[in-house]
């Protein structure tokens, strides 16, 4: 059980699969906006589906970007008593990411498909083992 709840495993884990995140919405964005224009009866030629694709394969690039931060992180914190607070800090950052999310879904600013959830649901799923590793550590370290 100590194995699973290390620290520096989530916040590796996190790390690879938000970098693989990223990797998907940097080369699948021209795909996802013709879905959406679709959906809502938007003119493909329009320049500002130009202007949209780039803006999400920009994100795509940043978002993977992170989860290389976040990876090197996870690498680096040696000390499990480290890797607990960059798991607490992590947990914070992706909570902030997927705040956007929610925000989108709840508010229908984009028609979300079921698969929309998912990258939600895994980082909703990352962010409880690494405040339960956190503070499954911490409460050891203490006690």
């Amino acid at each position: 059980m100590e194995r699973i709840l290390n620290p520096r495993l989530w916040i590796i884990t996190t790390g690879i699969l938000n970098l693989i995140f990223g990797a998907f919405l940097a080369t699948g964005s021209s795909g996802s906006v013709e879905m959406f224009s679709d959906r809502v009866g938007g003119n493909i030629d329009d320049s500002m589906h130009s202007v949209t694709i780039a803006l999400h394969e920009a994100l795509g690039v940043v978002w993977a970007l992170f989860g290389t931060l976040i990876i090197i992180a996870g690498i680096r914190n040696n000390k499990p008593a480290d890797a607990a607070r960059v798991a607490i800090v992590v947990s914070i950052l992706i909570g902030i990411l997927q705040a956007h999310h929610v925000y989108q879904i709840s508010t229908e600013a984009i028609p979300i498909n079921p698969e929309g959830y998912f990258d939600f649901g895994i980082n909703v799923f990352l962010i409880i083992m690494m405040l339960v590793s956190s503070f499954t550590y911490n409460s050891k370290e203490s006690g």
